[in-house]
C-alpha cells in the first residue's frame, strides 16, 4: 500500500471515531426541546432580542 493511502484511511478512521463519540438524542426529545424554546422566547433575553427568520441577509 502507498503511504498516502494509509494516511487517508487513518484520517477516515479518526473521523468515524469522532462521529461515534457524539452524544445523540431521540428526535422526539429534540422536538420537545424546540417546542419549549419556541414557547419560552419571552423568558430568554437573547432569543427575544433577535428576529427568528429562516434567512439572514447581510446589511451593506
Amino acid at each position: 500500500m502507498k503511504m498516502s493511502s494509509i494516511q487517508h484511511r487513518r484520517k477516515v478512521v479518526e473521523q468515524l471515531r469522532r462521529e461515534a463519540a457524539i452524544r445523540r438524542i431521540n428526535v422526539s426529545t429534540a422536538i420537545e426541546d424546540l417546542k419549549f424554546c419556541k414557547s419560552s422566547t419571552d423568558a430568554f433575553v437573547i432569543a427575544s432580542e433577535f428576529p427568528m427568520t429562516s434567512s439572514i441577509s447581510p446589511q451593506m
